[in-house]
């Protein structure tokens, strides 16, 4: 199936839009450290958008090397459908048992606080941008599996396009973190739901894929 950058860019926006509730829970806390002003936004959901561009690019080129190595990309997208039914498990885990029923390893908060600690002395617009880069390194589940999808394309620029949407349909949601209603959000209960959400949308759009033999949501193919 041939795949325009508009076709990449709508998947993209379709599954960051489906995923961005978990989104408020996960990077709220960078966004909102961000800054309120608007053009502190601005600077961290560009420098956001620009780190998922990077990774697009990277995964797409991946993809397309290892395409050519094999013949097709079936097994990236084989990979890609995998991905997202075993990191939406995880997350509809976490809703159900909750944070301490299913822990992020230790290694992710720690990881989180190595990176910010140089930002925090960078001047408030500088930290922005920063801050929208750095949140595309974290780990995250979502991100991983939309990162496996954009391999699948074997396409740098399709992939770097797929990653674009991914941020751009999660950007009202962090917008929303910026603000203090972010805050509600991020408490046990509501997170919680949030996390059941994202979950159920991976393990669909997985379940999905495999069935029909085609990608699914963001996933060019």
């Amino acid at each position: 199936v041939t795949v325009t950058m508009l076709d990449a860019l709508a998947q993209g926006l379709t599954f960051g839009v489906a995923s961005s509730l978990h989104c408020i829970g996960m990077c709220g806390p960078f966004a909102g450290y961000a800054g309120r002003r608007v053009t502190e936004a601005g600077l961290y959901h560009s420098g956001r958008a620009l780190g998922y561009a990077t990774l697009g690019g990277i995964a797409g080129m991946l993809g397309y090397g290892f395409s050519r190595s094999l013949g097709n990309g079936s097994d990236l997208a084989l990979g890609a459908a995998l991905a997202s039914l075993v990191f939406g498990t995880a997350l509809l885990l976490r809703g159900i048992l909750g944070p301490h029923g299913l822990p992020l390893p230790k290694v992710v908060g720690k990881l989180g606080a190595s990176m910010i600690r140089p930002i925090q002395e960078l001047p408030g617009n500088m930290r922005a941008g920063a801050l929208g880069v750095v949140t595309a390194l974290l780990p995250c589940g979502v991100l991983y599996a939309a990162f496996l999808a954009a391999a699948a394309s074997a396409s740098p620029l399709l992939g770097s396009t797929s990653l674009v949407g991914l941020a751009l349909g999660a950007a009202p949601a962090l917008l929303l973190a910026q603000l203090p209603a972010g805050r509600f959000l991020r408490r046990p209960g509501p997170a919680r739901a949030l996390a059941l959400i994202a979950g159920a949308t991976l393990v669909y759009r997985a379940v999905m894929s495999l069935q029909t033999g085609t990608l699914s949501c963001c996933e060019p193919a």
